[in-house]
């Protein structure tokens, strides 16, 4: 434990120049999303690009014979702004209609959901608050924060929990295990650690699932990604030395919050990993009635085409070290509610997806190609505030982008308009 105060010590305040931290990821997340949101410009010269239409042979006549006929792999290039080298991935059951997103309601399980996270710890845990809210038209649920004397916390609500132990430090900064609140770092390997598999790392992730009322069924996959401390030193380097090189470039704040940043950045270069330090980071990707519910590889973040705030992050998220789960964030977690659009059948083929981005995209020209190398048919989560939940779940083609996996294209699978 002393090694654990000394670093936080030697971090200090890290989270205090969060706010400054998050303002540049958000920046550099930005600057990825801008070719993908259509943002970068038309050709000088005004001439588009003769658009590159496809036709698959795909066969629409039911559901069953489309998914036999459209192609396992995808190689096109459409106008200077996308080139396709894609797996296809298509559910066995076809999402033919657009669902109300309904909350679980995770409170009813709380006190089953804080032993798992909590386990004896939580017999001195106090309900720090415990109130009623309205999570979607239909009714309401609770919403439950339980507190540990050592500062551990969980928190339960209508379509999100959260957990941290005291033990989860912030001299993560940077190395990836921090990036539930930065998105500026990507998933390490799937790989083993040494003395710890990754199977029992999942299985505490099993655990909380099943303690949330949720079934095999409910998940399409659990994935797990290794972070050795070598690895994790190695990108703390990388994130240092690109953290001092953007505040160095900034003019400096009447309050002072650069050169503060800047001493807190040196400070974690100081910090060294040690095994101890060593976990996995776990992503759990959900079902909806069958069908893949979409969330990115290190389910944090994966916006569509149009911006952050036109689809729903839906994602379950883990942090487990040999003694367990360490810190957990899940959040628009959603089951499939009533039929509001769409009808047997009516799922576009692909070809009418991959021409409904050429028609968006194939005249614009980008700095650099995007590329894409996964697609996928999934419900996708969308803000529909007429809804009677405030969301709707939304068949469509998702076109993950090969440089920055939590983004993509997506194109409703029943309307063929670019979402």
């Amino acid at each position: 434990m002393s090694g654990r105060r000394r670093r936080r010590e030697l971090v200090g305040n890290v989270r205090f120049c969060w706010q400054l931290l998050s303002k540049l990821c958000a920046c550099a997340a930005l600057v990825t999303l801008l070719p993908v949101a259509g943002c970068a410009p038309e050709r000088i010269d005004g001439a588009a690009d003769s658009l590159h239409l496809v036709d698959y042979g795909i066969d629409g006549s039911s559901y069953a014979a489309m998914r036999n006929t459209t192609p396992n792999y995808v190689s096109e290039t459409l106008g200077s702004s996308l080139k396709i080298e894609a797996q296809v991935v298509l559910p066995e059951k076809a999402p033919t209609t657009s669902l109300s997103a309904v909350a679980y309601g995770f409170a009813d399980r709380a006190d089953a959901i804080a032993e798992v996270l909590m386990g004896k710890g939580l017999e001195s845990a106090e309900v720090a608050s415990k109130e009623e809210i309205s999570f979607d038209g239909s009714g309401h649920a609770e919403e439950v924060l339980y507190e540990m004397p050592d500062g551990a916390s969980t928190f339960v609500g209508a379509s999100e929990i959260s957990f941290h132990d005291a033990t989860f430090p912030d001299c993560y900064v940077g190395t990836g295990a921090d990036a539930p609140e930065s998105d500026c770092i990507a998933p390490f390997e799937q790989e083993e650690l040494d003395g710890f598999s990754s199977q029992s790392a999942m299985q505490w992730v099993w655990d909380l699932i099943f303690a949330m009322g949720l079934k095999e069924d409910d998940v399409a996959s659990v994935v797990a990604y290794a972070l050795p401390a070598s690895k994790m030193e190695v990108a703390k380097d990388d994130y240092v030395s690109t953290r001092l090189g953007d505040y160095q470039d900034m003019d400096e704040d009447p309050e002072g919050l650069v050169s503060q940043a800047i001493e807190e950045i040196k400070a974690l270069d100081a910090i060294e990993y040690g095994p101890e330090d060593e976990m996995y980071s776990i992503h759990v990707h959900f079902n909806v009635n069958g069908v893949p519910l979409a969330s990115s590889s290190d389910g944090t973040r994966y916006y569509n085409s149009l911006g952050n705030d036109s689809i729903l992050g839906c994602y379950l998220r883990a942090y487990v070290g040999e003694e367990g789960i360490r810190w957990v964030t899940g959040q628009s977690l959603f089951r499939g509610g009533s039929d509001i659009g769409g009808s047997d059948n009516a799922v576009i083929p692909l070809d009418e997806a991959v021409n409904a981005l050429a028609k968006r995209y194939g005249s614009v020209a980008f700095t650099e190609p995007v590329e894409i190398d996964r697609i996928a048919l999934e419900y996708c989560a969308v803000p529909q505030l007429d809804s009677e939940t405030g969301a709707t779940l939304v068949p469509a083609w998702v076109f993950r982008n090969a440089g920055d996996p939590d983004y993509g294209f997506r194109v409703n699978a029943l309307t063929a308009e670019v979402i």
